[in-house]
């Protein structure tokens, strides 16, 4: 009964949305007073500035901001839910205890809700990585230097994603455990936080290396870091990271 009335539920939202112009007013101020909150951290207007640019032109690089989300209008949201919420967009993964005839019953049930709809057209293709990095640098009273550096590499069914997955861990996602965590802290304290993350997209998403250091330390950990990484391409991990990772992540 609970899974009939549930699926019941969720259908009649998908059929019948209707996005009430008074909490669509309501969470575009709080969407917007979230977002001025964070354009005054540094870390935020690093990570956005860096997206912006490895993405410039592609819809992967297009961030909110202020002015977006006050023209943002109930039509708006109307129009986006009727052409992609559609059984020709429409994915459902179930996992529990319930049989295929009763799955295909479920599915068939949301679905009815749905008009048919017709596919999306495929998103355009990310743009070519430049030869040689372009430095942006943003002027801020922070006591603190915020640095980060990406490019766009990988997708989701890359064939490469665990062997990346596993050297990313060792190189700067492992935290305590990663190489620079442990060159650019431990070894020297330039920086409390330094870490390194993958992130696959449909299309190739970005990997980027992001470092918080006092001001006076910002040239000398970015070395340390450009150090680092380069004698980690050249040698790859050693054995016993490679066990400690696979270890971890497993």
């Amino acid at each position: 009964e609970v899974i009939d009335d549930t699926v019941k539920l969720v259908a009649e939202l998908l059929g019948e949305a209707a996005f009430p112009e008074a909490i669509v007013v309501r969470e575009r101020n709080r969407a917007a007073a979230a977002l001025q909150e964070a354009l005054t951290r540094p870390e935020v207007i690093a990570s956005r500035t860096l997206t912006a640019a490895l993405y410039a032109g592609h819809p992967y690089g297009q961030l909110p901001t202020p002015e977006s989300l006050a023209a943002l209008t109930r039509a708006d949201l109307i129009d986006f839910f009727r052409r992609h919420y559609t059984r020709a967009t429409m994915h459902v993964t179930i996992v529990g205890d319930i049989d295929r005839p009763s799955a295909e019953r479920l599915v068939a049930q949301l679905a009815a809700a749905l008009p048919a709809g017709a596919p999306l057209p495929p998103p355009p293709s990310v743009p070519a990585r430049k030869a040689a990095p372009l430095p942006i640098a943003i002027e801020h009273p922070s006591a603190q230097t915020h640095w980060a550096v990406g490019m766009p590499l990988i997708t989701r069914d890359d064939p490469d994603y665990f062997a990346l997955l596993v050297g990313n861990w060792i190189f700067g996602g492992g935290g305590f455990n990663s190489r620079l965590m442990r060159e650019v802290r431990e070894a020297r304290g330039y920086a409390y936080s330094v870490f390194s993350s993958l992130e696959p997209l449909a299309l190739p998403g970005p990997w980027t290396i992001v470092l918080q250091t006092r001001g006076r330390h910002a040239e000398a950990a970015r070395e340390v870091v450009a150090t680092t990484l380069k004698q980690f391409l050249a040698e790859g991990p050693s054995e016993d990271e490679l066990v400690l990772a696979k270890r971890a992540l497993a």
